[in-house]
């Protein structure tokens, strides 16, 4: 098996939307999003999403093909560079128009959670910020995570510069092992909203380490 890493293709936004809702089949928040809509419109709308910023400035998107898989996409990541004119620039999928089935009050609540954190602890001038990651289920502990991490990890030690993420439960270890340090754990709970459940999630930092 040869599994490459390399820059996120824009024609390739089905497959990341697939591999997005496989390898979050049971986490609470992701079944919440848009718990009345069809999964091929849910693929359609994170797959799409993730291809609005492939060409943002300050953006690194990158994702995992298996070769001997006729070339599919197994995992992909977002990061975000500092970018000091840019500020705070929001994904795709908050810029997208979300479809019909979308449970809104939810999601509202859910941006807003997260920009609280990132407000707190996160510098987009001069951090490096790791907005999402996914690895298909039969692809996890593998080493992808690690891979998807290194080159930004790599540049954010170059810089000098601290480097930012919002773990899930999941992630939380993988991302200590690089030298995350938690900040602070929130429970994300907005059952009463309609949520089919809550999880936590943290907000990590990495300081640069000496090169």
């Amino acid at each position: 098996m040869t599994l490459i890493v390399q820059p996120a293709a824009k024609e390739n936004a089905l497959q990341r939307g697939e591999v997005q809702m496989a390898s979050n089949a049971h986490d609470p928040l992701m079944k919440s999003f848009l718990p009345d809509a069809p999964y091929d419109v849910q693929v359609k709308f994170f797959g799409e999403a993730t291809s609005m910023d492939l060409e943002k400035p300050g953006f690194r998107s990158l994702e995992v093909i298996d070769t001997e898989s006729d070339g599919k996409v197994v995992a992909f990541a977002q990061w975000k560079y500092p970018t000091p004119s840019n500020g705070m620039e929001k994904l795709g999928f908050e810029e997208m128009g979300f479809p019909d089935g979308t449970n809104i009050p939810f999601t509202e609540n859910v941006f807003t959670l997260y920009n609280g954190l990132m407000k707190k602890y996160y510098d987009p001038d001069t951090m490096y910020y790791l907005a999402y990651m996914y690895v298909l289920p039969a692809y996890q502990r593998r080493g992808l995570g690690q891979r998807l991490m290194e080159q930004a990890l790599l540049d954010a030690d170059k810089d000098g510069a601290k480097s930012f993420v919002c773990a899930s439960e999941q992630g939380r270890g993988m991302y200590a092992k690089r030298g995350f340090k938690e900040l602070e754990t929130v429970l994300v709970d907005f059952i009463h909203l309609g949520a089919v459940g809550a999880r936590n999630t943290t907000a990590m930092i990495r300081e640069p380490s000496q090169v």
